[in-house]
């Protein structure tokens, strides 16, 4: 068997022998023609007429060792795939941050059912507040961040998009961090998760 193995790989054989391991192992071989396949090997130590022998038995796995390979190939075209994609959506998010300061237009999501909030850095340099801090809670907010009544406004816009799934446009007066107040058009639209 040694004769048509690669130098490596009869070392690799000699190597198992000698310290009887019995896991199996891989090795190269040689066809007649000079092209190369992977076995798999395995050693077993028996007695054979009384002499301790080691029999080893090879099965090519030339066709898993090229599915391997290929399946190593498209796991690395796929990260690299990733990877440009991951690129390309950081510049678009890069792109719309700096729109939206240019702008002073602001984006925020609302997830009702976990009750988290996303707002975009320009929405917290609207309210006069530092976009590195985390999005505040939206009760607390609606109520700290507008008058009562532009409050009460909102929250009835916001009720009939839940409960209609119509969208709304409003004029709101609010008050910054400083204690400033402004106003902000302010335009929402529910999206279920049918919609996503």
């Amino acid at each position: 068997m040694l004769d048509f193995l690669i130098p490596e790989s009869q070392e690799t054989v000699l190597r198992h022998i000698e310290s009887q391991d019995e896991s199996p192992y891989e090795v190269i071989s040689i066809k007649p023609d000079g092209s190369r396949f992977n076995l798999e090997v395995v050693g077993k130590q028996s007695v054979y007429q009384g002499r301790s022998v080691r029999v080893l038995a090879a099965r090519d796995i030339t066709a898993r060792k090229q599915a391997e390979m290929a399946l190593q190939q498209l796991n690395a075209e796929l990260e690299e795939r990733i990877a440009a994609r991951t690129a390309e959506l950081k510049t678009l998010s890069d792109r719309l941050m700096e729109a939206q300061k240019i702008a002073h237009i602001g984006s925020w999501e609302w997830d009702i059912v976990t009750d988290t909030i996303f707002w975009s850095d320009e929405i917290f340099r609207i309210f006069g507040l530092d976009p590195g801090q985390r999005e505040p809670e939206y009760y607390s907010f609606v109520e700290q961040q507008f008058t009562p009544e532009d409050g009460q406004r909102l929250w009835q816009a916001i009720a009939r998009a839940l409960s209609h799934g119509e969208g709304y446009e409003l004029d709101l007066q609010i008050i910054r961090a400083d204690g400033s107040t402004g106003w902000i058009f302010a335009k929402g639209q529910p999206i279920s998760n049918e919609q996503n």
